[in-house]
């Protein structure tokens, strides 16, 4: 007997922050909570990622003046401290490319007041270190576009995690 398989591209997620923050957040889905983002303290520099449901840490990010800036991740590296200038870095492909901007993992979508990431499907697995990259990212950025102007112009569209976005 034959049988015949049809391939079907996993749905996407769309993650819609509750207000536009890198820093304090729920991040939700279809009006259901899915993830946590809390700072624990004024200066910024503690972030956890947590489990909307359980509040289960996912991931920690310390920011630091002095010593490099660290994540750990509960279920991936074995729960180590990892520096952030050694886990997130920039890869080529073989074929010398940057990053593959027709089908990204994830991408920003900001068209409101509050920004949404839209995750591919079959990342379920890893989304909390999409998710990870992609505050240390936008918070960087955010940063540098509120410190950075040259002859008083200052750009609105920027690129996170390999698409480009642009406020509408």
């Amino acid at each position: 007997m034959d049988s015949t398989v049809t391939l079907v591209n996993p749905t996407a997620v769309q993650l819609d922050f509750s207000k536009d923050s890198m820093s304090n957040a729920v991040l939700t889905s279809d009006g259901r909570a899915v993830y946590v983002i809390a700072t624990l303290d004024n200066s910024e520099s503690n972030t956890e990622i947590q489990d909307a449901q359980t509040l289960r840490v996912l991931a920690k990010i310390k920011r630091r003046s002095i010593f490099s800036n660290t994540v750990v991740f509960m279920d991936h590296y074995e729960g180590k401290s990892l520096k952030l200038d050694k886990w997130l870095t920039q890869h080529r492909a073989e074929d010398g490319s940057e990053f593959d901007l027709d089908t990204p993992l994830a991408h920003m979508v900001i068209t409101g007041a509050t920004p949404s990431v839209v995750m591919k499907g079959g990342t379920e697995a890893f989304r909390d270190l999409i998710l990870a990259s992609l505050l240390i990212l936008e918070q960087k950025m955010r940063l540098e576009e509120k410190y950075h102007s040259t002859d008083g112009w200052v750009a609105d569209e920027r690129t996170v995690l390999g698409h480009y976005v642009g406020k509408s």
